[in-house]
């Protein structure tokens, strides 16, 4: 059974760009283009992993960061950042806030994808 990923990211091109690939990688993903949506699919399904933005209108990946960790069935879920955020302060704010893994953008696929077999192993 494919791992199911959550990818959380108001960037239609990115998003569509990332899910194509990732599931030509054998991954099951599921789209969220803001919070709210991913909550909805949270809901719906549990992702093995979360790949968020932080940077979105609404609520920030920050803020979905925070109410998945808060959820005690939703806490375990291994969480990556991606994130036009690129400074040493972002990276570590991010990580120090617990996230799994922080992957800068623009990336290059073969990193991305290397964090989430990390994740996943």
């Amino acid at each position: 059974m494919p791992s199911y990923i959550l990818l959380v990211d108001d960037n239609l091109d990115l998003s569509d760009n990332l899910k194509l690939i990732l599931e030509m990688e054998g991954y099951t993903v599921q789209a969220a283009m803001s919070v709210q949506s991913a909550i909805e699919a949270i809901h719906h399904e549990l992702p093995r992993l979360i790949i968020a933005d932080i940077v979105m209108p609404g609520a920030s990946g920050y803020d979905f960061f925070k109410e998945v960790k808060e959820n005690p069935t939703w806490a375990t879920i291994p969480f990556i950042f991606v994130s036009a955020l690129t400074t040493a302060e972002d990276v570590d704010r991010g990580l120090q806030l617990g996230a799994d893994d922080y992957v800068t953008k623009p990336f290059a696929i073969v990193d991305l994808l290397a964090a989430i077999r990390r994740q996943l192993s």
